[in-house]
């Protein structure tokens, strides 16, 4: 019981922050997400695929 009351506050927590699950994820797995989020990114900016790199970018603020 204790451990659920601490999990709901903690995501309470994260809520008045305004954090999302993306961000909490990434936080726990050592921000690897966000990493291979910018591989990714370069690679197509790389590629002069710029259209499609903003295309993604925006799509990203909303997550």
């Amino acid at each position: 019981m204790e451990r659920a009351k601490k999990l709901v506050r903690g995501l309470w927590q994260y809520k008045t922050r305004r954090l999302n699950w993306a961000t909490i994820l990434t936080r726990k797995l050592g921000n690897q997400k966000i990493r291979q989020w910018n591989m990714a990114l370069r690679l197509a900016r790389r590629l002069d695929k710029r259209r499609k790199a903003k295309r993604m970018d925006r799509s990203r603020t909303h997550v």
